[in-house]
């Protein structure tokens, strides 16, 4: 009886063995679980700035011209002109002039050069327009009032290029076999075409300050040249290509949102166009800009 029941107990415990081993054994052939994933942090929005509008580039000379063309056929067409962003607007224009060469009198020419080369002096003088009373300027200008009124000449505004025109060469005769000579070939022009002197320059585009009651009379010229006298070895400077006139300033308004105004008394005739400004600077430089020979600011 006793030999039973011990075989009985080692019979349970050798089963309770060997399943303790199979437990262990699917224990440790479980794979570990996998590690939790750690939190990644989220980086903070980056706040968005504000966007910097960036200034406009001046209007240049050849911008200018092409403003006023087409102010100027607005005004021939009797069209109505939309609204412009101009008034506002910085600008720099430069306006060559000298370009023939030196003044033979600098005291009596309201504009030009001379040099003196045993000296190794060069003059310089240019005199603004006064056109307080032109009545070109008053029938442009009707609904601004103004004391003075003060500007340049764009000369050649077919001319977009800041330097000076090319000179036109004059077509020589070709000789014939007996030895006179006969025209250069080409289309016979109009008898009218080829004046026989050159009728004076009728001007058309122009910058124009206007001194409004209030405004400090020391800021107008009144007639004043602008004038500078600077030493200057021979070679020193390209004086064939003429001197340079630097304009800078805005556009002011002239006519509600407009800087440019326009009249003619013909059809038939180009209109003659203003741009009001206020000047800020005005110098004068070499044919490239390269020499400041003098400048003035306000």
């Amino acid at each position: 009886m006793t030999d039973r029941r011990t075989s009985g107990w080692r019979a349970w415990a050798a089963a309770g063995i060997f399943v303790g081993l199979v437990v262990a054994g699917v224990l440790l052939t479980r794979p570990a679980p996998e590690p939790a994933p750690k939190p990644v942090a989220t980086p903070a929005p980056t706040p968005m700035l504000p966007t910097i509008p960036q200034p406009l580039p001046p209007l240049s000379r050849a911008d200018l011209i092409d403003a006023a063309s087409r102010a100027a056929s607005s005004f021939a067409s009797g069209e109505q002109r939309p609204a412009s962003d101009l008034p506002g607007r910085r600008f720099a224009l430069n306006i060559p002039f000298g370009c023939g060469g030196p003044t033979e009198d600098l005291k009596k020419a309201s504009t030009g050069w001379s040099y003196d080369a045993d000296k190794e002096t060069l003059r310089v003088k240019v005199t603004p327009e006064v056109w307080t009373e032109a009545p070109i300027l008053k029938r442009i200008a009707a609904g601004v009032a103004f004391e003075a009124a003060e500007g340049f000449w764009i000369r050649r505004p077919w001319q977009r290029s800041d330097l000076c025109p090319a000179e036109v060469a004059t077509p020589q005769p070709i000789p014939s076999p007996s030895g006179s000579p006969t025209p250069a070939p080409g289309p016979m022009p109009a008898p009218e075409a080829i004046p026989s002197t050159i009728p004076p320059v009728r001007q058309t585009l122009g910058v124009v300050e206007l001194f409004e009651p209030g405004t400090k009379r020391e800021e107008r010229r009144n007639g004043r040249a602008y004038q500078a006298v600077q030493k200057l070895a021979p070679g020193e400077m390209a004086l064939d290509r003429g001197l340079r006139l630097v304009a800078e300033g805005r556009l002011v308004a002239l006519d509600k949102d407009k800087a440019i105004g326009c009249w003619s008394p013909s059809p038939d005739r180009r209109p003659v166009c203003l741009i009001r400004v206020r000047f800020d600077r005005i110098a004068i430089t070499g044919p490239t800009g390269e020499h400041i020979l003098a400048e003035w600011k306000s």
